[in-house]
């Protein structure tokens, strides 16, 4: 393939030019440009030079475009806001950020902060949040990626920081708990009968009600649960009192503030999982990515906090 090379004026040039036509003076030119009168001259003067035309008409302080200097006006503007317009589109795409996680995810763990991470972006950058059932995130993470979700019991990670432990406890509604917790005082006792709600979707290193009752130290057989594929739904049901809710921190915390769901006792049990976030290698080079990084690593609950 040949190479094309462009034979066109230097921008200082182009920019002089555009700026005397569109303020009619040389002078108001040179201020907006923050450069000398002279300077601006110059460049007129080499661009009729190089063109063969006259650009401007001068009567004293008047100046107006003639009309070639018309029709090089219109070309130069066009050319230049094409310029300007995809310098923006650039910039913008550099600074948005794209966050993967699942529906639960981003409902209960990153809306609840979505205005902090934005002042973190100080308004300059929107965020993108793409979500997918876990096991489908992976294939998701080339569309353009900046940030992912993901959960793992290890203790150290690539270009990720744990945005919260793995902490549960069970909560339910108020009027339910306060009907069960007398019941409950016994550990070894009354739990066959209480109700259970629990996820039925493929487990991922989450705990479930049987770590909870181990972590505990209580033996119980027989348990019902009602299941659901979508822990927000999950979460739903217990408010409305159908039965108790395994808790995780960072996700029922607004639920717990707000007195929706209550805790049946006053501590939470920590477990090896964590959810992590994890720059992608287009994040690592977006700004705006890390700075919602260390906006959520400055906001993650620690173990003193659940307690």
């Amino acid at each position: 393939m040949s190479s094309r090379r462009y034979t066109i004026p230097s921008t200082s040039s182009l920019t002089a030019f555009e700026s005397v036509a569109r303020l009619r003076g040389f002078a108001r030119a040179a201020e907006e440009l923050n450069t000398s009168q002279s300077a601006v001259s110059r460049h007129i003067g080499n661009l009729e030079t190089r063109l063969g035309v006259k650009l401007f008409d001068r009567a004293g302080k008047r100046v107006a475009l003639t009309r070639a200097g018309e029709l090089y006006f219109g070309a130069v503007t066009s050319a230049l806001e094409e310029v300007q317009n995809a310098e923006r589109s650039l910039l913008s795409e550099q600074n948005d950020v794209t966050i993967a996680c699942t529906h639960e995810v981003s409902h209960l763990f990153v809306m609840p902060r979505y205005a902090n991470l934005k002042r973190a972006l100080g308004g300059k950058a929107d965020i993108r949040i793409i979500t997918s059932e876990y096991s489908l995130v992976p294939s998701i993470l080339d569309t353009g990626v900046d940030l992912v979700f993901e959960y793992s019991d290890a203790q150290d990670r690539k270009n990720a920081t744990i945005v919260t432990p793995e902490l549960i406890t069970p909560v339910g509604a108020p009027d339910l708990v306060a009907q069960l917790r007398s019941k409950l005082q016994d550990p070894a006792a009354g739990w066959g009968d209480v109700p259970l709600l629990a996820l039925s979707k493929t487990n991922y290193g989450w705990a479930v009600w049987d770590d909870w009752f181990e972590a505990r130290g209580i033996a119980v057989r027989g348990i019902t649960v009602e299941t659901f594929d979508n822990y927000v739904y999950l979460l739903e049901a217990a408010v409305n009192g159908q039965g108790l809710a395994l808790g995780w921190r960072g996700f029922v915390d607004r639920y717990l503030a707000d007195g929706a769901l209550v805790q049946i006792e006053d501590r939470w049990i920590e477990r090896r999982t964590k959810l992590w976030a994890r720059l992608t290698p287009k994040g690592l080079e977006n700004a705006a990515a890390l700075r919602i990084m260390r906006q959520l690593q400055g906001d993650a609950p620690t173990m003193a906090q659940g307690n």
